[in-house]
């Protein structure tokens, strides 16, 4: 289970006890024995809104994400094979194309830690660019339709919005030349669906809380050539899951080299550029439509995100913001690498070769690692929650009703606890030193590991509990884990 999409979950526990769509509903800080239901407009609620529904008809939670993980799998599959053939490439190319992406970290991804949104936006980005070609005139009817997929998008993950908007921007961008012969009804068109879109989704969504293309670390605009070549490295990387590749070499836990990946993606830029640049050279004879489409597209896209990124948005440079992107480009490169010279063709096959072999054994270590990993009551392994954690939490909430608070170190930890209100580490918000718990609870339980309690920030929480008296925490350890109870 992936943090964000336990966050995810979290909200839908909290919607079937009676928390208002897409609300938190966790006991109020001020005084910890009411609640306060918090909107979670940071996710899309597609992410827990196609599972829940499935664990809440007798399916195990686990199962229910496996169902989704392959529904959306084989509809992402299925669509790009239809778009790349729209785009009049032959289909031993979209079967190459669609080989590399079975065969990378990225696709295997899903199938071994639930992302939520990231798969669902596989599964409906190219039937979302499938009605946007065929909707290119932008007729009354037809931008009903894109107005209900732009909805839709928004629905899978939130970072989609602003590929849909590339993509839609891309296919009326041309009406504005030559410049002596504007065209001005498709590029007004688009305009009026994306202020009524952009209106309802702040009124309905962003203005309701906190989105990750907010500021938060700071503006910092001499960034903005930076990340803005970053975003080409980035969508070349994504073909071939590479930035997770780096990531796993460069950032491994406990063995971490490099503490972002900026300058990597910055340096890979120069190749990126270049490949991408042989690629349109190539394309532009046989695949003008195409190549025209795919060109602004990713200027848009790119711009847009060095743009977040310039602004403070909590956003890390990575491969996945750029994935329906990558898929994009992904097909023309192919294409173009396949009719070239052996001295080009076989160098980038071997590259594309080795990336698929990380991409399949990885989900074989994933397989091998959470069949030793504990297995929840829900059916889905834990990947920071120990044997000793787990065995400790099901004794210790047993008879655990609405009066007890449990504070848990990570999201999917709490959804082991169904019966009692949760509070998740603040430390995860890096607010973990001035996050306090006021008020009372009739009993208030904290599950903490060994590195918690060893390096300090247990007693942080203990103390984060300002009205209950710090020498009266009762503590029970099992292995590695350990219960304080008031």
């Amino acid at each position: 289970m992936y943090s964000d999409s336990a966050y995810g979950f979290l909200v839908w526990d909290s919607m079937l006890r009676g928390a208002s769509f897409n609300e938190w509903r966790l006991p109020d800080f001020a005084d910890i024995s009411r609640d306060q239901d918090l909107f979670m407009a940071v996710w899309s609620p597609g992410q827990y809104l196609f599972a829940g529904p499935l664990e809440w008809a007798g399916l195990g939670l686990g199962a229910a994400m496996n169902v989704v993980t392959t529904m959306f799998t084989v509809l992402g599959l299925f669509g790009w094979y239809h778009l790349y053939r729209s785009w009049n490439f032959p289909a031993a190319s979209a079967v190459v194309a669609l080989a590399l992406t079975t065969g990378s970290r990225h696709f295997a991804l899903p199938f071994g830690i639930y992302n939520g949104g990231e798969v669902l936006l596989f599964g409906g980005m190219p039937w979302f660019l499938l009605l946007l070609g065929r909707s290119a005139s932008l007729a009354p009817r037809q931008v009903v339709a894109l107005l209900a997929a732009f909805v839709a998008v928004a629905f899978l993950k939130l970072s989609g919005i602003v590929f849909a908007l590339a993509a839609l921007a891309a296919i009326v961008v041309y009406d504005f030349w030559p410049l002596r012969r504007i065209r001005w009804r498709r590029p007004l068109t688009a305009a009026a669906l994306v202020i009524v879109f952009m209106g309802a989704l702040y009124f309905f969504w962003t203005s309701k809380g906190w989105t990750a293309i907010e500021a938060k670390n700071g503006a910092a605009w001499a960034s903005l050539p930076a990340r803005f070549l970053e975003g080409w490295a980035a969508a070349v990387m994504a073909m071939f899951a590479l930035g997770d590749l780096a990531a796993r070499i460069l950032q491994r836990p406990g063995h971490q080299v490099l503490q972002s990946l900026d300058l990597v993606y910055l340096i890979a830029s120069v190749p990126a550029l270049a490949l991408l640049v042989w690629s349109g050279r190539r394309l532009r004879i046989s695949h003008p439509d195409y190549l025209r489409f795919a060109a602004a597209t990713a200027l848009f896209y790119v711009a847009a995100m060095a743009l977040i990124y310039a602004k403070g948005g909590a956003l890390l440079m990575e491969d996945r913001f750029y994935r329906p992107l990558a898929l994009v480009l992904l097909i023309g490169v192919v294409h173009a690498v396949a009719s070239a010279r052996p001295a080009i063709r076989l160098p980038l096959g071997a590259l594309a070769a080795a990336t698929m072999v990380y991409g399949i054994s990885s989900y074989a270590v994933r397989l091998q690692h959470n069949l030793q990993v504990p297995l929840g009551s829900r059916g889905f392994h834990h990947g920071t929650l120990t044997h000793d954690g787990l065995a400790l939490m099901r004794r210790e909430l047993q008879g655990a009703d609405s009066g007890t608070v449990v504070w848990t170190m990570m999201p999917e930890i709490a959804l082991e606890v169904r019966d009692a209100r949760v509070v998740v580490n603040a430390g995860i918000e890096q607010q973990l030193e001035v996050r306090k718990y006021k008020g009372r609870a009739k009993r208030v339980l904290v599950f903490v590991d060994e590195t918690i309690v060893r390096d300090g920030r247990a007693e942080i929480v203990l103390k984060s509990f300002v009205d209950y008296d710090r020498t009266k925490w009762v503590a029970t350890k099992t292995g590695d884990s350990t219960l304080f109870a008031q």
